[in-house]
């Protein structure tokens, strides 16, 4: 992994001061604030390049809580974001700017279409809120979003994959693609990838600050 990113474990809010659910791993800015609750750590959205949720046994049960949590992750809002890079401002349509990189790890649990079809069942009407990356490790597959490396806007580089991902065989699935070697070297790289990506944005906490002067008032 890159160097300038932290890990730590715990909750996700943005300015509207809701925290998600626990979270086991949260890969976040070195440099950016965090709280202590108890035992864990809440983080502002800004600051979270991605969000890993990590079961031993993918059933419906934890299936459906890891999902929902990880959906309300990536619903987040990330406005309050500071750069001093001209074009890549949290302004810009870039994928990797404007949302959290969403992971669900399980060491054991459902075939690649089983699992698709487990997502259509429990988010079917919103499911550009799928989680971006499903990695199980006993089947052997990794799902990766079809807009993984996808980015948008004027000013902002225009790509759709990376080569050596790409060039490894793969099957599309409803949005995904289902890659089926090197799977954990493409985990690490689509982690890295959020990391270098996010690492010159900074959350602006005046914003934050400002919000909770208001409400105090």
């Amino acid at each position: 992994m890159p160097p300038y990113c932290e890990i730590t474990e715990g909750f996700v809010c943005d300015q509207e001061q809701v925290p998600s659910g626990q979270v086991d791993i949260l890969l976040f800015h070195p440099l950016s604030f965090k709280v202590n609750i108890g035992a864990s750590d809440c983080c502002l959205s800004e600051s979270v390049f991605s969000a890993i949720e990590i079961k031993s046994r993918l059933d419906k049960s934890h299936f459906e809580s890891s999902v929902k949590n990880l959906i309300k992750i990536r619903t987040l809002s990330r406005e309050n974001l500071s750069t001093a890079l001209l074009g890549a401002t949290s302004n810009s349509e870039a994928y990797h700017f404007n949302t959290i990189g969403t992971v669900l790890f399980g060491y054991k649990g459902y075939t690649a279409e089983t699992c698709c079809q487990a997502l259509h069942s429990l988010i079917d009407k919103n499911w550009d809120q799928r989680p971006e990356v499903i990695y199980s490790l006993d089947r052997s597959y990794i799902l990766i979003s079809d807009k993984y490396l996808m980015w948008e806007g004027d000013g902002v580089l225009q790509e759709k994959g990376t080569s050596w991902i790409e060039s490894l065989k793969n099957e599309k699935l409803d949005g995904y693609r289902v890659v089926r070697e090197d799977c954990l070297l493409v985990l690490i790289t689509i982690l890295s990838k959020r990391i270098q990506c996010n690492y010159h944005l900074f959350p602006n906490l005046c914003n934050y600050v400002v919000g909770l002067e208001k409400e105090d008032k």
